[in-house]
C-alpha cells in the first residue's frame, strides 16, 4: 500500500558478464558439447550469436529469424 508520498522504484539487476553474453556462451557450449548440426536463432537481431556460431565445425545449417528485415539485411 502506498500513501502517495513514496515514488515507485524499480530495482535493477546487473549481471556480470551481461546476461546476453552469458546466454551466448551457454549456447556455444551446448552446441559444442552435443555437436549440434542445425541451429536456429529466433529473434537474432544483429546476428551476434550467429556470427559466433559460424565457426563451429559441427554445424551444417545455421538459421537466423527476426521480424526486422532491414536489421537482418544489414547484418547478413
Amino acid at each position: 500500500f502506498s500513501t502517495g508520498d513514496e515514488t515507485n522504484r524499480m530495482e535493477t539487476m546487473n549481471f556480470t558478464p551481461p546476461l546476453y553474453k552469458q546466454r551466448y556462451q551457454l549456447v556455444s557450449e551446448l552446441v559444442e558439447k552435443y555437436r549440434a548440426r542445425k541451429v536456429a536463432d529466433l529473434g537474432c537481431a544483429e546476428c551476434t550469436l550467429l556470427s559466433r556460431l559460424k565457426f563451429c565445425s559441427c554445424i551444417e545449417l545455421l538459421v537466423g529469424v527476426d521480424t526486422d528485415l532491414e536489421l537482418l539485411k544489414e547484418n547478413m
